[in-house]
């Protein structure tokens, strides 16, 4: 029983892993039009939503840094879904839990520098190292955010043996 469930297991969270990917690889394939739209719309409900009496000018400086902004926001929830995916795919392999993150992070910087060196050859869009460590963060913060989440599940699970042990 216990063999089927982590094949399931296996199977459902790789399958995320593949779609985040592809979610991922499919915005840097957008040309500079289409991202810088996207970005803008997104800017523009945030902007309404923070203050719904402003007036949106999209050639104003303080618009276009919380649109920057809200472009590495974007970058590093990525990475962030694709870290946590990654280590919770990795999750019940018998290594150390140090060994999958740096590998679960290894693997995001590896697909990090894959993305942005694709997306030079898109249409107005070029690649920016700082994009590829917006990326990296993102990515170590889904890991970090998977580990409480474990954390969390085996405290629960152990109905807080945890915090017995220190009695």
């Amino acid at each position: 029983m216990r063999k089927k469930f982590l094949i399931a297991y296996e199977i459902v969270v790789w399958t995320l892993v593949v779609l985040c990917a592809i979610m991922i690889s499919s915005m840097s394939s957008q040309n500079a039009e289409e991202s810088t739209s996207l970005s803008f719309e997104v800017t523009d409900v945030i902007v309404r939503i923070i203050s719904p009496d402003a007036q949106i000018d999209r050639n104003e400086a303080e618009y276009l840094e919380k649109n920057n902004l809200v472009r590495q926001l974007a970058h590093a929830a990525e990475y962030a879904l694709l870290g946590f995916l990654l280590l919770t795919v990795f999750a019940p392999f018998k290594s150390g839990v140090w060994k999958k993150l740096l590998i679960a992070i290894g693997v995001c910087a590896i697909f990090a520098c894959f993305d942005e060196w694709r997306q030079s050859f898109v249409d107005g869009r070029g690649s920016e190292i700082t994009d590829v460590l917006t990326d990296i963060a993102g990515s170590l913060a889904g890991c970090l955010a998977a580990l409480a989440v474990r954390g969390v599940l085996l405290l629960a699970a152990n109905k807080g043996a945890f915090w017995r042990l220190r009695d």
